[in-house]
C-alpha cells in the first residue's frame, strides 16, 4: 500500500538539502567525499518532486529502487559512525 506524504513536509526537507548544500562547509568537502553526490541527487530529486507537485496538498512518494537502496546502505552506514560537525570533519582532511 502507497501512503501519500504532505507536500509541505517534503518542502521543508528539500529547503533543508539545499541548504546543507549552500554551506561554505559542504562546498568546501572534497568532490569524491562519501555522500556527497547522493545528497545533491536527492536535493535535486525532491526539488524537482516540490515543483511537479505545486497546489497539490499531498502525493505519494516514490523512489526508485536504486534511490531506495542507496538511501538504506547510507542510513546502516552512518548510524554506526558518531556524529561530527563540519569544522571537525574537515579538519580530519
Amino acid at each position: 500500500m502507497k501512503r501519500n506524504v504532505l507536500r509541505d513536509d517534503v518542502f521543508e526537507i528539500t529547503n533543508a538539502l539545499i541548504f546543507l548544500c549552500s554551506m561554505e562547509d559542504f562546498r568546501s568537502l572534497p568532490d569524491k567525499y562519501p555522500y556527497t553526490n547522493d545528497i545533491l541527487k536527492l536535493r535535486d530529486k525532491l526539488k524537482a518532486l516540490c515543483i511537479s507537485t505545486e497546489g497539490e496538498e499531498e502525493f505519494v512518494l516514490y523512489f526508485d529502487f536504486d534511490m531506495k537502496y542507496q538511501l538504506l546502505i547510507h542510513q546502516c552506514e552512518l548510524s554506526v559512525f558518531p556524529k561530527i560537525t563540519f569544522k571537525q570533519l574537515l579538519s580530519m582532511l
